[in-house]
């Protein structure tokens, strides 16, 4: 009993500091609050001729009602929210990272040629700034292999696992007039309908599309960047479009080949995007029933998936004449993937992204296709003064499939029942300057059935109050 109350307490603390938070973070409140008086340090962008720096540090303290211990390896560091969490039983509290944006330093590349063309290119990576290691997801899938749920730090596949450069690494040629086209490790295009029509912006923290990677990767989180690709985009007036192919490979997540294709447009305060995307041989990686050094588990599967996310910006007015006034931005999408096994199955020795061995592979988990539809929704409410109010919607679901194990069924026996997964998140965020600003937030999932058989909770609510300094 004891126990219990002091956990009940530390949640109450935390929700009050919070809420104090939120306070002194008010409009109300900013006026005489200390941050309004902090200066930027920093230059509007470090640049020499055409090469730009650029980064992210992100960091925050969270709490959550059941969560995992800090994983070094992780980007988030833990796990917000409760899918990909099973371990999560028991009350969490402690610093955290990249809650809003993946913490991370690249340089930009924008030299122009002359008669129109421009050299072009991106090369970045995450990094976890609490640890101060590469960001690598599956180190913490490895380092957990053959650890019961209870001792388990938070652990879960990504598309970032300790590569020198496990964000963009592209470079290609531009043209107005003829478009763009580039080669490398490429952002997929469902990825970057996540982050421009999410309302959380793709936020680990607060949305759930940007903390498990399903929805970027198109089915499979390790493909929200695709290694060995060839990107083309045109634009024509309002209307956008473009097609993506992936080599597959060694040390990639994809290992047949892939495609994707992308048409959208804009008219005045209405932005619409469409993706389809078509990979195969694709890996899924898990942890493995005992330890093994940098070794994984891996489902391979071949994914198809379509989807179409949008926004409409309304803009409020409520400044003065020519000034910038309020925005309101509501935003919405659906997402229907298919998951199915591989006509191209892995056997022998294979590894996946940052040299990970896949030391035990299932090319057999579908006996029938499984299905995974996503819809989402929220609003956005944006002030000239740096102040925004976000809040999103997201509903996930799957059908009941036949795994080589079992047949279909609707509870929490097996992670082929069919099942459901909600979350709804709430954000705060004041910018004090072009380079600085402090957030906080709200979230609260909960899931059914087969999307958390196994799992030792089957909800969670978190707070999550940081700050992020970008440059």
């Amino acid at each position: 009993m004891t126990k219990r109350k002091a956990r009940l307490g530390g949640a109450s603390g935390l929700f009050a500091c919070a809420a104090t938070a939120l306070v002194m973070l008010s409009p109300a409140g900013a006026a005489d609050f200390w941050i309004d008086t902090i200066k930027d340090p920093l230059p509007e962008k470090l640049s020499w001729k055409g090469i730009t720096v650029y980064g992210v540090i992100d960091v925050n303290y969270t709490w959550q009602s059941k969560g995992q211990p800090f994983d070094d390896a992780l980007y988030p560091g833990t796990i917000y929210g409760l899918l990909g969490a099973p371990g999560a039983h028991k009350a969490y509290w402690g610093f955290a990272q990249s809650g809003l944006s993946q913490s991370s330093v690249g340089v930009k590349i924008e030299e122009p040629l002359g008669e129109g063309w421009s050299v072009v290119g991106k090369f970045d990576t995450g990094f976890n700034p609490l640890s101060l290691e590469l960001s690598d997801a599956c180190a913490s899938l490895s380092n957990n292999s053959g650890t019961s749920l209870r001792q388990q730090t938070a652990n879960v596949d990504g598309s970032r696992c300790g590569q020198a450069l496990n964000g963009s690494a592209f470079a290609g040629i531009s043209n107005a007039n003829y478009g763009t086209l580039t080669f490398g490790r490429q952002n997929a295009f469902n990825l970057d309908s996540v982050i421009a029509y999410d309302p959380m912006g793709a936020s680990y923290a607060f949305s759930f599309i940007g903390m498990v990677g399903v929805t970027a990767g198109m089915g499979s989180t390790e493909a929200a960047r695709w290694d060995n690709s060839i990107r083309y985009t045109y634009n024509f007036g309002a209307f956008h479009a473009g097609a993506m192919y992936a080599f597959g490979a060694e040390d990639t997540a994809i290992h047949a080949d892939a495609y994707g294709l992308n048409v959208g447009g804009k008219w005045q305060g209405l932005s619409v995007d469409a993706v389809f995307a078509q990979e195969n041989s694709v890996v899924n990686a898990g942890r493995l029933a005992t330890y093994q050094k940098n070794a994984l588990a891996a489902t391979i599967t071949d994914n198809t998936s379509a989807s179409i996310m949008g926004k409409y910006t309304f803009n409020l007015g409520g400044g003065l004449k020519d000034a910038p006034g309020d925005k309101l931005t509501v935003y919405g999408g659906y997402q229907y993937t298919v998951l199915s096994n591989p006509d191209d199955p892995l056997t022998g020795y294979h590894t996946t992204i940052g040299g990970y061995r896949l030391a035990s592979i299932n090319n057999q988990a579908y006996q029938t296709d499984r299905i995974l539809n996503l819809v989402f929704a929220g609003a956005k409410y944006e002030m000239p003064s740096g102040w925004s109010f976000a809040a999103g919607w997201y509903h996930f679901s799957q059908n009941s499939w036949v795994s080589n194990a079992n047949g279909k069924c609707s509870s929490s026996a097996s992670s082929n029942c069919s099942g459901d997964y909600d979350q709804v998140s709430f954000m705060v965020d004041y910018a004090i300057n072009k380079h600085l600003d402090v957030y906080s937030g709200i979230g609260y999932t909960a899931g059914s059935d087969g999307l958390v058989a196994g799992y030792l909770s089957d909800s969670d609510t978190y707070v999550v109050t940081g700050m992020r300094l970008k440059f």
